[in-house]
């Protein structure tokens, strides 16, 4: 099985599980309106954890594309050309 097909699965697999967790806690909401609010309170924190831990993921990546690729000195040639000619 090729890597892109398990990607392509994994991403399928992960879709369906969050539709179906967020329509379990749709449905407890609608039943019971003291889960809905302690639900309500605690999303707000958790998209921020979520924010937060997807920012240092993104750095991390950006940290290790710059070892692997040399992002950095690129940068630096690349800008120190376009000064040359201004």
């Amino acid at each position: 099985m090729s890597s892109n097909f398990r990607i392509k699965k994994q991403t399928l697999e992960a879709g369906i599980a969050g539709a179906v967790v967020t329509g379990l806690l749709v449905s407890i909401s609608l039943i019971f309106l003291p889960i809905a609010i302690l639900l309500g309170t605690v999303a707000v924190p958790l998209a921020i954890a979520g924010i937060g831990s997807t920012s240092l993921r993104a750095w991390e990546i950006l940290n290790r594309a710059n070892q692997v690729f040399g992002l950095t000195k690129q940068a630096q040639i690349l800008l120190s050309d376009e000064s040359e000619k201004a």
